[in-house]
């Protein structure tokens, strides 16, 4: 009896297997206060610690639900970083990176000797992870690149479009303040199509600016004109200062032939004396008349 009492330290048992304890220990006692000799009360003593050491204790429990937990522990952290990241959102250089990540964290995790390292390499593993680009990511990248590649080459276009140095200073700061206003809007621009459009507006608008050659070319043709119009209008003036003189002349010559009209009648009526016996006096005086009468009529028609 002394010995099967000693045999178990009811302490490192829990309430269920200590009350076992104790009932283990009353039926033998009773069995061996029952038994007729030594060897009936050996065999009772060992029947009853094969019971006694049947009954787990406090300690076994614990360890038993540790190694559950952390079981569990592991299968849970194994499933939560295998769902972690959906590999058909990754390409494929990044789909083999999370397969090798991925078993490399399920081998520690089986090595793990508690539940608190397997939620460090939980922990671990989806931060490296996360640092995997999806595809996604990568397109917005190449995209936003892209878009940067063409906002450069539109400004490199624009500025190129023109030579500055064919303009003059008015063009040339119009042609400064275009290429300004052009490359805020460029930088504004969410994509290509946007950009083109800039570029093809831009360029309209500098093609309306006049450079020094088409001035020159413009004061040239005006000043050849004026020239031209200068030299007509001398020649009609010539031709104008030409006339009178000309009308003078042939005004002057009819005023000749009627000076001579009347003094070849003043001839006639001086060498025949009288006509019809009209007197010399009256045939002069009618002679003058006719003569001042021509000449009026000359400046008249003039």
């Amino acid at each position: 009896k002394a010995e099967l009492a000693a045999y178990k330290n009811a302490a490192d048992y829990r309430e269920t297997e200590k009350a076992a304890i104790a009932s283990i220990l009353e039926t033998a006692n009773t069995a061996i206060n029952a038994c007729e000799t030594i060897s009936a009360i050996n065999e009772t003593v060992a029947t009853a610690k094969v019971e006694l050491d049947a009954l787990k204790t406090d300690a076994e429990y614990t360890a038993e639900e540790f190694a559950a937990a952390l079981a569990v522990a592991k299968e849970t952290a194994k499933a939560d970083i295998a769902s972690y990241k959906n590999v058909e959102d990754y390409r494929e250089t990044e789909q083999l990176e999370i397969a090798s990540v991925l078993e490399e964290a399920n081998t520690r995790i089986d090595n793990a000797a508690d539940v608190a390292a397997v939620e460090t390499i939980v922990s671990e593993t989806k931060a490296t992870l996360d640092t995997l680009k999806t595809d996604a990511e990568y397109t917005a990248e190449e995209a936003a690149a892209a878009l940067a590649t063409a906002k450069e080459t539109a400004k490199a276009d624009l500025a190129a479009y023109k030579n500055a140095d064919d303009y003059r200073t008015a063009e040339q700061a119009q042609l400064a303040a275009i290429l300004e206003t052009a490359n805020a809007a460029i930088d504004a621009c969410e994509n290509e199509e946007s950009i083109n459009a800039v570029v093809v507006s831009v360029k309209t608008e500098l093609d309306t600016l006049k450079t020094d050659a088409e001035y020159t070319e413009e004061e040239n043709a005006n000043s050849s004109e004026s020239t031209s119009d200068s030299e007509e209008d001398s020649v009609s003036e010539s031709e104008d200062d030409s006339t009178p003189d000309s009308t003078s002349e042939s005004k002057e010559d009819s005023d000749s032939e009627d000076e001579s009209s009347a003094s070849d009648s003043v001839d006639a009526v001086g060498c025949f004396g009288s006509v019809s016996g009209v007197s010399v006096t009256a045939i002069l005086l009618f002679a003058s008349l006719v003569l001042t009468k021509n000449l009026t009529k000359k400046k008249k028609e003039n």
